[in-house]
Protein backbone atom coordinates (compact mmCIF):
# COMPACT_ATOMS: atom_id res chain seq x y z
CA UNK A 1 0.00 0.00 0.00
CA UNK A 2 1.72 3.32 -0.98
CA UNK A 3 1.44 6.29 1.24
CA UNK A 4 -1.32 7.91 -0.49
CA UNK A 5 -3.17 4.99 -0.36
CA UNK A 6 -2.67 4.61 3.31
CA UNK A 7 -3.64 7.77 3.90
CA UNK A 8 -7.18 7.73 2.18
CA UNK A 9 -8.20 4.47 3.71
CA UNK A 10 -7.40 5.58 6.89
CA UNK A 11 -9.36 8.73 6.43
CA UNK A 12 -12.40 6.56 5.06
CA UNK A 13 -11.93 4.44 8.14
CA UNK A 14 -12.21 6.99 10.48
CA UNK A 15 -15.16 8.55 8.56
CA UNK A 16 -16.68 4.81 8.82
CA UNK A 17 -15.94 4.72 13.10
CA UNK A 18 -17.14 8.29 13.40
CA UNK A 19 -19.42 9.61 10.67
CA UNK A 20 -22.54 8.30 12.54
CA UNK A 21 -21.97 9.72 15.89
CA UNK A 22 -21.05 13.30 14.91
CA UNK A 23 -20.88 13.57 11.46
CA UNK A 24 -17.36 13.48 10.14
CA UNK A 25 -17.14 12.22 6.34
CA UNK A 26 -13.17 11.87 4.99
CA UNK A 27 -12.93 15.07 3.42
CA UNK A 28 -13.50 16.58 7.34
CA UNK A 29 -10.27 14.69 8.16
CA UNK A 30 -6.43 16.70 7.93
CA UNK A 31 -3.41 14.94 8.24
CA UNK A 32 -1.13 16.18 11.24
CA UNK A 33 1.43 13.33 11.47
CA UNK A 34 2.72 11.14 9.20
CA UNK A 35 5.24 8.18 9.77
CA UNK A 36 6.28 5.02 7.43
CA UNK A 37 8.63 2.27 9.88
CA UNK A 38 9.51 -0.95 8.92
CA UNK A 39 7.09 -1.33 6.49
CA UNK A 40 3.96 0.01 8.79
CA UNK A 41 2.42 2.98 8.54
CA UNK A 42 0.63 5.50 11.01
CA UNK A 43 -0.88 9.17 10.58
CA UNK A 44 -2.41 11.06 13.27
CA UNK A 45 -5.61 12.84 11.95
CA UNK A 46 -8.15 15.46 13.72
CA UNK A 47 -11.44 16.82 12.45
CA UNK A 48 -12.51 20.80 12.94
CA UNK A 49 -15.75 19.33 13.49
CA UNK A 50 -14.81 17.74 16.62
CA UNK A 51 -11.80 20.10 18.27
CA UNK A 52 -11.07 17.97 21.29
CA UNK A 53 -10.90 14.67 19.68
CA UNK A 54 -7.73 13.17 17.13
CA UNK A 55 -7.50 9.70 16.14
CA UNK A 56 -4.49 7.82 15.31
CA UNK A 57 -4.43 5.37 12.54
CA UNK A 58 -2.02 2.35 11.99
CA UNK A 59 -1.23 0.17 9.05
CA UNK A 60 0.12 -2.99 9.76
CA UNK A 61 1.44 -4.47 6.86
CA UNK A 62 2.17 -8.41 7.55
CA UNK A 63 -1.27 -8.44 9.04
CA UNK A 64 -2.64 -6.07 6.66
CA UNK A 65 -5.21 -4.50 9.04
CA UNK A 66 -5.96 -1.45 9.84
CA UNK A 67 -6.97 -0.18 13.50
CA UNK A 68 -8.11 3.28 14.35
CA UNK A 69 -7.64 4.93 18.33
CA UNK A 70 -9.54 7.36 19.21
CA UNK A 71 -8.41 9.70 21.39
CA UNK A 72 -10.12 12.82 23.70
CA UNK A 73 -8.13 15.95 24.88
CA UNK A 74 -9.43 16.18 28.34
CA UNK A 75 -6.52 18.71 29.69
CA UNK A 76 -4.35 21.44 28.44
CA UNK A 77 -1.70 22.40 30.66
CA UNK A 78 0.95 25.51 30.31
CA UNK A 79 4.43 25.01 31.55
CA UNK A 80 6.16 28.26 30.78
CA UNK A 81 9.75 28.77 32.18
CA UNK A 82 10.85 31.42 34.67
CA UNK A 83 13.46 34.05 35.65
CA UNK A 84 15.59 31.12 36.33
CA UNK A 85 15.19 28.70 33.68
CA UNK A 86 12.81 26.29 34.90
CA UNK A 87 9.79 25.31 33.89
CA UNK A 88 6.42 25.88 36.04
CA UNK A 89 3.13 25.45 35.32
CA UNK A 90 1.22 28.47 34.53
CA UNK A 91 -2.51 27.70 33.89
CA UNK A 92 -4.60 24.10 33.17
CA UNK A 93 -7.58 24.28 30.77
CA UNK A 94 -10.30 21.78 31.61
CA UNK A 95 -12.53 20.51 28.26
CA UNK A 96 -15.81 19.17 28.94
Amino acid sequence: MTSAEFEKQAKKAVADLMGTVVGIGAEDLETVWFAHVLGNKKCLLFAPKAPNVYFEVTYNFPREEIYVDVYNNGKNVCFVRNDIGEYVKRNELIWE
